[in-house]
């Protein structure tokens, strides 16, 4: 089970809290006697714990408060693993009924002020995903035994549950059309494009690319908030999709995954609770991005969105923070130029990084009582020689003022890297080095090629890049 935490993404100081109002939900839970029980909310890919109780000898508990909580999927955990997922609407007086030994299957719903549709298709859904899991480990078996018939036999099979799942919620999206449930099935089904746009996706895929991305938020209700209080699957994993879809696959220069992101925050600001979400999961997504060299869009957002415009969400200490990781990465950008400092050498020498004459230059930034940086540069020594005949020139720079130490602990080393000291401590503005190691690899020109590689990655890093050459 996930950690229960408060959704904050990137604001450490922003808390997502609900808004109470009044709810009454009482549970019947045959063979769960005297036990805990825990009442939260899904946000995204992470939730909320709203209340606790207790059941008594009979499986009876309350939730019950004098306010009322904001709409979404909420559920009740039941120790350790088992949990009751249930929609939250309007009505928030009713019972909920079930049996430990068969808790989805005995699941009900009481007093209700409309249909309830959500309960009986989870377990329409739970069959499919249950015969699914079933013929994955029968593929997986025959795979490693070599029977590819049998594989793709059961591969097809698997694709024969997938239309069933999709059939399923296309009943239920017409027995509950115009709910916050049929948005719910709308975000998890395949976006609906039209028939004229389909023929498209062949003759012109470029077309039919641009198509896809202007209507793949078709099927979202920006202006409902509630559409945040779901499970990871449904909204949050549209906006992840797109990132990886249409802004992590820029071409050439910036400005397309540029516009693409604003397109996405565009949507959202149909509601602002909706742009929170957003514009928070794109900052933290970008600050760590899933591919080196997208840091760009971090400082993108935060200089576009975060230091020209005030949300009283986001408070002081949160925007200097902001802008001190964006700072810290706007000069050493992959495919900006390497900004050129002035150093020191053992010798007390004034040296600039712009005067290396090589291939490649590898930078790397450390201190010596760093122990990942001392790691970093024994791994470095272990392909010292491959990196040479790859041309690449190996600058140690030590940020910090003790000479003395320096010099002492770069005796392994003194004759195979060029050992610099930034005494000054400017590499902090122009390479973030606040934090330590810091390594960027340079070409010829001095561009900046990669940011914060693994040592032990940096050759085959090189011979991806001298292949693709």
């Amino acid at each position: 089970m996930k950690r229960i935490i408060v959704f904050a993404v990137l604001f450490a100081s922003v808390t997502f809290v609900n808004t109470l109002f009044a709810y009454n939900i009482e549970l019947h839970i045959e063979n769960f006697p005297n036990n805990r029980l825990y009442l939260g909310v899904y946000y995204g890919a992470n939730f909320e714990v709203i209340d606790t109780t207790y059941t008594n000898n009979n499986g009876y508990a309350q939730f019950i408060d004098d306010k009322d909580l904001k709409q979404g999927v909420y559920f009740v955990v039941l120790p350790p693993h088992t949990r009751i997922e249930f929609l939250l609407l309007d009505d928030q007086e009713f019972v909920i009924k079930t049996d430990l030994n068969n808790v989805l299957s005995e699941l009900t719903i009481e007093n209700l002020d409309y249909e309830d549709y959500f309960v009986p298709m989870q377990r329409e859904i739970a069959s499919i995903s249950l015969k699914k899991s079933n013929l994955d480990m029968q593929r997986q078996y025959f795979e490693y035994a070599g029977q590819k018939d049998s594989a793709d036999y059961v591969k097809r099979e698997i694709e024969m549950l997938n239309i069933d799942r999709e059939a399923i919620y296309r009943k239920y999206l017409e027995l509950d059309d115009d709910t916050f449930l049929s948005k719910m099935i709308r975000m998890m089904l395949q976006p609906e494009f039209l028939e004229d746009s389909r023929h498209l996706k062949y003759s012109e895929p470029g077309a039919y690319y641009q198509f896809y991305k202007t209507h793949y938020f078709d099927r979202v209700d920006f202006s409902d908030d509630r559409i945040l209080r779901t499970p990871e699957f449904v909204f949050d994993r549209l906006i992840k999709e797109y990132c990886t879809y249409f802004v992590n696959t820029y071409q050439e220069t910036p400005d397309s995954a540029y516009n693409n992101l604003d397109f996405l925050i565009n949507k959202s600001e149909a509601n602002p609770e909706v742009f929170k979400y957003v514009i928070s999961y794109l900052s933290a997504y970008y600050a760590k991005p899933p591919y080196r060299g997208m840091e760009f869009l971090f400082v993108y957002l935060v200089d576009k969105y975060f230091l020209q415009n005030e949300y009283e969400w986001v408070d002081e200490s949160t925007l200097e923070r902001l802008k001190a990781e964006a700072d810290e990465m706007r000069f050493n950008l992959v495919g900006n130029s390497a900004v050129d400092i002035e150093l020191k050498t053992t010798e007390n020498k004034e040296y600039k990084l712009h005067s290396i004459d090589s291939k490649y230059t590898l930078l790397w930034f450390w201190e010596p009582d760093c122990k990942y940086c001392t790691d970093g540069i024994k791994k470095i020594l272990e392909v010292y020689d491959d990196l040479k005949q790859y041309q690449v020139e190996i600058i140690s720079i030590y940020v910090g003022t003790d000479q003395e130490h320096w010099l002492k602990s770069i005796t392994d080393f003194e004759d195979k890297f060029i050992n610099l000291n930034d005494d000054s401590l400017i590499s902090t503005i122009y390479y973030g080095t606040s934090k330590t190691p810091r390594s960027f690899i340079l070409d010829s020109t001095k561009t900046i090629i990669v940011r914060d590689i693994d040592p032990k990655h940096i050759l085959s890093f090189l011979q991806y890049i001298e292949n693709k050459q």
